[in-house]
């Protein structure tokens, strides 16, 4: 509960205090990143998200981790959230979403487990090409007990139409560093506000 406290105490004034309208928080992307749980371990995550609604958005996510070792992670997750506007620089987000977790052993299942994720997520503008982001989520999909896990993301807009970013991830299990790009497409695509 600290380390949620201190994850929007940090978000929420930064693009509160930035109340200059850089226009709507684009939910229609798909991205690309690379995944670094360890040292010695990368990984791929490709998601994306639309609007079917103005409020409510649709997600998924792949992740695929194959280290030396030769255990293959495999992770699917697919949701729906609802947006929220705090104001017009900073949203705020619910989601539930369904999870299943592979783990191979050169080819041998090593576990299959599956269950739901629930999440609070907070995005906000802090200038028209910067934007926080910022998750909590109670994670049912692995094993018999609910992990927490604490997400904290910014991303670089060098177009109208793409970023480029990272984020955070600290669970129960490893801290994991994200790197990659987004494509934007749809209606809510907008100009750049400098």
């Amino acid at each position: 509960m600290k380390r949620c406290c201190v994850l929007l105490a940090a978000i929420v004034p930064a693009t509160a205090l930035a109340q200059t309208d850089f226009g709507p928080l684009r939910y229609d992307y798909v991205a690309a990143t690379l995944a670094v749980p360890e040292v010695d371990e990368i990984g791929i995550e490709i998601d994306g998200s639309t609007a079917v609604t103005e409020d409510l958005v649709v997600f998924g996510r792949y992740r695929d981790f194959t280290p030396d070792t030769g255990i293959d992670q495999q992770s699917l997750q697919i949701g729906v959230g609802y947006v929220w506007k705090i104001n017009p620089s900073l949203d705020f987000i619910p989601s539930l979403s369904y999870a299943d977790n592979d783990i191979d052993l050169r080819g041998l299942r090593l576990a299959d487990e599956e269950g739901l994720i629930l999440g609070g997520h907070v995005r906000g503008w802090m200038t028209g090409r910067v934007e926080l982001g910022g998750s909590v989520l109670l994670d049912n999909s692995k094993g018999s007990s609910t992990d927490t896990v604490i997400e904290f993301g910014l991303q670089y807009f060098r177009r109208a139409n793409w970023s480029v970013g990272g984020r955070i991830r600290d669970d129960d299990d490893a801290t994991t560093v994200f790197l990659g790009a987004r494509f934007y497409f749809g209606a809510s695509r907008r100009p750049l506000a400098l």
